[in-house]
């Protein structure tokens, strides 16, 4: 009408149709609920604030499933993943584990004439061609050194050979690493349109989801330095009725298969 007329107008919601989603659920069977319980035995048996920080990337990756735009996604992976890399480097020795590639510098002293050398590396390879960037680089990662604390945890979780740990912190300038991209959210203040016009986010984001999972499930069962996980094998029946597929009526019997078949198969 206000087309037809040539007057403005305006449009209101006042009523909101929900649809649910389709289930996307299986029956639990004592197979389960054996592997829930020695997921939590070795859960109960990390130090406190270990427990703390692995529910805490439990719910942050589980709040990340939820979500629907992929920059909400990624930073809800992100905070599970380094939230849980800085706890595994600060209770290191309750863990066992060795996460300073420096454990040579053991005074504070020597601490401290690490960081200098690094912040000076930083400043003569930067300070010329961009200068705020060299005094954001010095300040992270030799003040702060959140990210050489994240690397050492993870480094001792996966392995030094791992090709992500690289990948995570790239500091190139045009490198499309996860720590780029957060810092391009959290420091640069662009929206979430110019972060996904530079960004493949929906990839980074499942990326990262996927390395928080292996490092939950690693800091749960102390699978340290690249150690293979256990892998769970749970049996599948399914039916496969070849009337409904090809519209003949030749029924076919049941099969068993392994979740990791399944998923080499591509199913899962």
């Amino acid at each position: 009408m206000s087309h037809i007329w040539g007057s403005k107008s305006r449009w209101r919601a006042k009523y909101l149709e929900v649809t649910p989603k389709a289930a996307n659920s299986r029956q639990l069977v004592d197979e389960d609920h054996s592997i829930l319980s020695s997921n939590l035995a070795a859960l109960r048996n990390l130090p406190a604030a270990i427990q703390t920080a692995t529910l805490r990337a439990i719910h942050w990756r589980e709040h990340g499933l939820s979500q629907r735009r992929p920059v909400d996604r990624f930073l809800a992976f992100w905070f599970a993943l380094e939230s849980l890399a800085l706890a595994v480097y600060k209770h290191a020795p309750d863990l066992g584990i060795s996460v300073d590639a420096g454990a040579e510098y053991t005074t504070k002293a020597q601490r401290k004439e690490r960081k200098n050398e690094l912040i000076r590396a930083i400043i003569d390879e930067e300070l010329s061609s961009d200068p705020i960037r060299a005094a954001m680089r010095a300040y992270f990662e030799g003040v702060i050194s959140l990210r050489r604390r994240c690397e050492g945890a993870l480094r001792a979780m996966l392995g030094d050979a791992d090709a992500r740990i690289a990948w995570l912190y790239d500091p190139a300038p045009d490198a499309k690493s996860p720590s780029n991209l957060r810092s391009k959210i959290v420091h640069n203040a662009l929206s979430a349109r110019e972060v996904n016009a530079a960004f493949d986010v929906p990839e980074t984001a499942d990326k990262v989801a996927a390395l928080a999972k292996e490092v939950i499930s690693r800091t749960v069962h102390r699978a340290w330095n690249g150690k293979p996980m256990p892998l769970v094998r749970r049996q599948v029946t399914a039916t496969f009725r070849m009337d409904q597929l090809f519209g003949t009526a030749t029924p076919v019997g049941d099969f068993r298969m392994t979740l990791a078949l399944l998923a080499r198969k591509g199913v899962l």
